[in-house]
């Protein structure tokens, strides 16, 4: 029996991954972990680019409203003396694809390397380049630790939130097909690509009584961060000889998709 490939990334980022797994003849249920919610804003409490000297997006969701919101209050345009970063290549697509960046304009971590804020603060310190004034364009909670590293090099830094996260809300339909795959003991692999989501997951497996769903698992994640998340909550519910595997590959379809091919034939 082919495992059942769980996919947790916000709605409307599971499709072409799930069509690829498809034609493998892999069956996949979209559990959407966490609902991507853009906030309001109004003109005189957005931060134009041409304040700062950088302006570092976390993730593609950021990029993508943040450019939204720039088209409504300013002309689509980019201040060539101003860079902008981002903490992996997924983040940096929006920007691309708008074409309002030039690459030498745009400094993101290579997709061999990291994708994180960590390997972004290392790209930015070795070039050499000091900032002032930087923007950070992220939704309504994360990691702090980005922004406190430039506070200490003594830069002012605005931390700019587009978005907000909320444990998503399965439809009935989604629910059954779950449960029913629990009651019947079948083989699961499941998608994380953010702590919060596994957080939100957890949530919303407590509210069905399908714990279970842990013990039936195996998973595929795309940061080590995650992937100790992963673990530190799987040794809240089961024992240790029972840990499940746990896979940790690039960010990006091709890469992820691969990886839960390899878990899915062992």
């Amino acid at each position: 029996m082919s495992p059942l490939v769980v996919l947790t990334r916000p709605r409307g980022r599971n499709e072409s991954l799930a069509a690829c797994l498809r034609g493998r003849g892999m069956p996949v249920l979209e559990l959407p972990a966490l609902e991507i919610q853009s906030l309001p804003v109004d003109a005189a409490q957005f931060p134009m680019p041409q304040d700062y000297d950088l302006v570092v997006f976390v993730s593609a969701n950021a990029a993508a409203l943040y450019l939204q919101q720039l088209s409504r209050f300013a002309a689509a345009s980019w201040p060539p003396d101003v860079l902008a970063a981002t903490v992996g290549q997924a983040s940096a697509k929006p920007l691309l694809d708008a074409g309002l960046l030039r690459e030498d304009g745009l400094v993101h971590p290579p997709l061999q390397a990291p994708q994180d804020s960590e390997t972004l603060w290392s790209m930015l310190r070795a070039a050499g380049r000091r900032f002032e004034k930087v923007l950070i364009v992220r939704g309504e909670s994360g990691r702090e630790w980005l922004g406190e590293q430039f506070e200490r090099t003594g830069a002012v830094v605005r931390r700019y939130a587009v978005y907000s996260r909320r444990p998503a809300m399965w439809p009935s339909d989604q629910q059954a097909a779950l449960l029913a795959a629990l009651e019947s003991g079948r083989p699961m692999i499941g998608l994380f690509t953010s702590s919060e989501g596994i957080e939100a997951f957890n949530e919303n497996l407590a509210s069905l009584g399908g714990l279970e769903f842990w013990r039936n698992a195996r998973f595929v994640v795309i940061h080590e961060r995650i992937a100790s998340r992963l673990q530190s909550l799987l040794g809240t519910v089961l024992d240790a000889k029972s840990r499940p595997m746990v896979k940790v590959c690039l960010p990006e379809d091709k890469a992820i998709f691969q990886a839960l091919i390899a878990l899915a034939s062992l």
